[in-house]
């Protein structure tokens, strides 16, 4: 993507926010807000082309090493190529904007993402990611032949993912002149096999009032992902998250790292999931900490949407509090801890 498209691109984005903010209740505002990156002073605004290099590398910056050599033990030979033919084609379209960028430490992170995704949810091939940061899982996943749906509410990270998607996939023409209202799909084909996976890139306001068909095609979403972000989402935000996911019939909902609990106590995230019909499963594996930063691996399973809180499903109708016991929560996380 050439940069004076980019910069068309940024001021469409601003243009089609600016109009649906307008028809945006209090309570929508709240909840499509990047409150934690705007409360720890993270940039969420991009002007202009130039920009997009430092949205390439955001949040594991440094953490390469450990990641590999700590986590992964090591990258397969397949892995390999996949990492080799990414950060060349990163390096190009970031040195187009002014300056080649390699993310190595968010890519090792999205490989380290996509094999536990492989080992915990298999077979599955249709995803709802939530919060993507530079894109790089959903990127992964799409070249693997999975077709991806994903949202965020962060500006510059959203305009990167889009030129990011854009750079490796296949977009039709008159898909690309609305790319804000796209229901249809970037084709992303893989180098290496016969493998076309797909990404559909939807802003916040299209997710606001998601439904169950992209372009007239049905969903059949097999599970959530949402890394390192449930502990950050405004209360509200996981609210409208669960709504969505049960009005999807989405089964499951995996995250890596809950995030740091700038806007929620795990126990507290917990709750408001069990609210509607989620219940977590033992964890694959643990680290450290995991009381502080929700780290490790976190996967819920929809049980259906209790009666008591058939009132309350949507975030958009100002639900009332839980009211309802803590659950089994921390004993889950001392069991699988220990």
């Amino acid at each position: 993507m050439k940069s004076e498209k980019v910069n068309w691109l940024i001021a469409k984005y601003d243009r089609e926010e600016s109009l649906h903010l307008k028809q945006s209740t209090f309570t929508e505002r709240k909840i499509f807000r990047p409150v934690t990156h705007l409360a720890v002073n993270d940039p969420v605004q991009i002007s202009s082309s130039g920009e997009i290099p430092y949205f390439a590398d955001t949040m594991h910056d440094g953490l390469f090493s450990y990641i590999v050599e700590q986590q992964m033990n090591g990258f397969t030979e397949s892995e390999k190529k996949e990492l080799e033919f990414i950060l060349k084609n990163i390096w190009k379209f970031t040195s187009e904007m002014g300056r080649g960028v390699l993310p190595t430490g968010a890519l090792a992170r999205a490989f380290y993402h996509a094999r536990l995704i492989e080992k915990t949810l298999p077979n599955s091939g249709c995803f709802l990611e939530v919060g993507p940061g530079s894109g790089y899982l959903t990127l992964l996943l799409a070249l693997r032949g999975k077709h991806v749906i994903c949202t965020d509410v962060t500006k510059s990270l959203y305009i990167y993912q889009e030129v990011l998607f854009n750079h490796f996939g296949v977009v039709d023409d008159d898909e690309d002149e609305e790319p804000f209202n796209r229901r249809t799909s970037i084709k992303i084909a893989s180098p290496f096999n016969s493998a076309i996976g797909r990404v559909t890139h939807i802003p916040w306001w299209v997710f606001k009032n998601f439904d169950e068909t992209i372009n007239g095609e049905e969903l059949s979403v097999e599970a959530v992902i949402c890394n390192h972000a449930i502990c950050e989402m405004h209360p509200l935000s996981l609210r409208h998250l669960c709504y969505i996911s049960n009005k999807l019939k989405i089964p499951k909902i995996f995250a890596e790292g809950l995030g740091c609990p700038h806007q929620g106590e795990i126990t507290a995230i917990n709750d408001t999931l069990s609210d509607f019909g989620f219940k977590l499963t033992p964890i694959l594996e643990q680290t450290r900490n995991v009381r502080w930063v929700g780290s490790g691996v976190f996967i819920w399973e929809g049980e259906g949407l209790p009666e008591t809180s058939s009132k309350k499903e949507s975030s958009r109708g100002g639900g009332g509090e839980k009211e309802a016991a803590r659950t089994g929560f921390e004993d889950s996380l001392d069991s699988c801890s220990g």
